[in-house]
């Protein structure tokens, strides 16, 4: 963990600043990365089968037998597909809105890691400066840049370590799922860190946490 305490590195690589936290900016390719949208299909694809399995069993109390399970099953499909569809439009919409690329902000400690997305007229450069003031000496008077970026950044997610239930490693696509009852958060950290913040995470989640690699 020594190499990172002084690092002067502040392009992508996890620094501990001053303040006793670890930082450090992603550039998420919304193209190249299909985490987001994959997570889009999970959850709509829950919603249409909870709709599915409660039309079923209407069906089946109405006495529709097996006609009206497959009339259900044909019209979630169809639901189905329409929802698939409309959503990687809308995703396809979403990222050329945003030029491709998500610029994302991490804040790690040993009770919660804190993502935060940075608005779109920052560039991934003045976030990595902020992170290199940090590190120096100035990290007790964050600079106006500093607060100016966090103030406009469009949304931001906590992950309490104590309350995590799961947690999933993708280290091909540089993603870590860190999963809470009811806050899912996904981390972004490039292959030189991602031990690193896999190992952090890991050892300060509560020891029953269910594990996926």
């Amino acid at each position: 963990m020594e190499e990172y305490q002084d690092s002067e590195q502040y392009d992508d690589r996890v620094v501990k600043c001053d303040d006793g936290k670890y930082r450090w900016a992603y550039e998420v390719s919304l193209l190249r990365n299909p985490v987001v949208l994959f997570t889009i299909f999970k959850i709509f694809g829950g919603i249409i089968a909870g709709i599915w399995l409660f039309m079923v069993i209407l069906s089946i109390a109405d006495g529709g037998g097996m006609q009206g399970i497959w009339f259900a099953t044909r019209f979630m499909l169809l639901m189905l597909l329409l929802v698939f569809a409309l959503s990687v439009i809308g995703y396809l919409v979403y990222a050329a809105v945003m030029g491709g690329k998500l610029c994302v902000l991490y804040e790690m400690d040993d009770a919660s890691i804190v993502n935060t997305q940075i608005a779109k007229q920052f560039k991934k450069a003045q976030v990595l400066a902020f992170i290199g003031t940090l590190v120096g000496a100035m990290a007790k008077n964050p600079t106006l840049m500093g607060s100016s970026i966090l103030a406009g950044s469009r949304q931001s997610a906590c992950s309490d370590f104590a309350n995590v239930r799961s947690v999933q490693f993708l280290p091909r696509l540089n993603t870590i799922k860190v999963n809470e009852p009811f806050m899912k958060n996904q981390i972004y950290v490039r292959d030189e860190d991602f031990d690193f913040v896999r190992d952090f995470i890991l050892a300060h989640i509560p020891q029953d946490a269910k594990i996926k690699r």
